[in-house]
């Protein structure tokens, strides 16, 4: 959750013709940053993520739509001819792994919305910046966006969109990255449970961190976690909560309305019945982790949404 120069960035890229030429120039420095990336990433976050692509492909699978998740990797798979992250799982975690070890810390104003919530009657002054769902609006326009002039590389642009979307669909459903809480131990706000310390693990010292890896689901030990992992957890997610306990939610197609569903659920879920400085109850990670697969499922059903929209619009564009 760094600051910075990310808000500079996402003014000069809020139209979707700015996306998709950002993109195209991103095909030239992305090959010399993946090759630092590679040799650095298996310290970072990653389950999670995977969780929300692999929910979407069961989705979709179960709707007898295989083409869609072809045009999406394909699509993925035709970004770079040396890129690991043209396997859509990796896919998924590609905005974390440029932030932190690319050189990219600015990127962090991405990845979250600082609506804030007030504690201990303090007062502050709360300016909305360039966040989340600025990038994660576009970036779905971009990928539904039919036009393509001779001198872009559309495949190209196409595949770092569906990067983004894949990755800011599960970082709006994460209640930690919908808020900014404002107290006595952090006048200053907390950056989304950042600086609320808990006792827990060695790797997971705070509530953001807590919530990141799914309320203790993930251990935060693997960054990567194999295919049959994320599979397994994605098929026990959706038996837990099937699509059509989404009926309602699914109706709703204003990323806004994603982010405040986070911030509900970090109000009213992630910072009650937990101490700063304490270990968390099992109460409350039994009631958390509920809430947060709750969470992953339903931004898997989106990404399964967003993929089949693009698909509808786009056939022309991204040959398959």
């Amino acid at each position: 959750r760094s600051r910075g120069l990310g808000e500079v960035y996402m003014r000069q890229t809020q139209s979707t013709w700015g996306l998709l030429i950002v993109a195209y120039v991103m095909k030239i420095v992305l090959p010399l940053i993946l090759a630092f990336l590679f040799t650095t990433t298996q310290a970072w976050w990653g389950m999670g993520h995977m969780i929300v692509y692999e929910i979407a492909r069961q989705q979709l699978i179960a709707e007898n739509k295989e083409n869609i998740i072809k045009l999406v990797n394909d699509t993925l798979f035709n970004m770079t001819e040396k890129d690991a992250f043209k396997d859509p799982y990796m896919a998924t975690c590609w905005m974390d792994v440029i932030k932190d070890v690319a050189g990219m810390p600015w990127s962090g104003k991405w990845h979250y919305v600082d609506t804030p919530i007030i504690a201990d009657n303090l007062t502050i002054s709360f300016h909305p910046q360039a966040n989340l769902t600025s990038l994660l609006k576009n970036a779905i326009a971009a990928v539904n966006f039919k036009p393509c002039p001779s001198y872009l590389n559309c495949q190209y642009a196409k595949a770092l969109m569906y990067r983004i979307l894949m990755h800011l669909v599960g970082d709006i459903h994460q209640p930690l990255h919908a808020c900014n809480r404002y107290s006595k131990n952090n006048p200053n706000g907390d950056d989304g449970g950042n600086r609320f310390k808990i006792q827990f693990t060695s790797v997971i010292n705070n509530l953001h961190f807590l919530w990141d890896a799914i309320v203790g689901l993930d251990s935060g030990q693997v960054y990567y976690p194999p295919p049959n992992v994320i599979i397994g957890y994605g098929t026990q997610i959706r038996k837990e909560f099937p699509i059509d306990k989404f009926t309602e939610e699914l109706k709703i197609l204003d990323v806004n309305a994603w982010a405040q569903e986070s911030y509900a659920a970090a109000r009213d879920v992630a910072y009650v019945n937990i101490v700063e400085g304490s270990k968390p109850t099992d109460s409350y990670l039994i009631t958390g982790q509920a809430v947060a697969k709750k969470r992953l499922a339903l931004a898997g059903y989106r990404l399964a949404q967003v993929f089949r929209n693009a698909y509808n619009m786009d056939l022309s564009l991204i040959h398959i």
